[in-house]
């Protein structure tokens, strides 16, 4: 195992599975990515961008935002430096998304 993908969704449950495969990573000296799948219609707050929902598209402004959230949400695992890369996909399949 070379590469692990590791979907996020700024839940503790998530932050639990990345600690996981952080840990993986760190056996298998496997690189790792975070991805979070971006669902337009979402209102979730630990999604929220300032005030109110997100927009119905990933734009710029709103894609670093978003991989901000991510690298917040991952900074305090341990193993996380071996993430190199954090990715942000727009989406309502998020099955489907990670293995198309």
């Amino acid at each position: 195992m070379t590469r692990i993908l590791c979907p996020v969704d700024l839940s503790e449950s998530s932050r639990r599975a990345f600690a996981q495969a952080a840990a993986v990573a760190a056996w298998e000296r496997a690189t790792l990515a975070a991805l979070l799948v971006y669902q337009p219609e979402a209102t979730v707050a630990s999604l929220r961008v300032g005030a109110g929902t997100l927009p119905r598209t990933v734009t710029g402004a709103v894609r670093d935002a978003l991989v901000g959230k991510v690298r917040e949400h991952i900074a305090p695992v341990r193993g996380s430096e071996f993430c190199t890369g954090i990715h942000v996909q727009e989406g309502t399949d998020v099955a489907g998304t990670i293995v198309p």
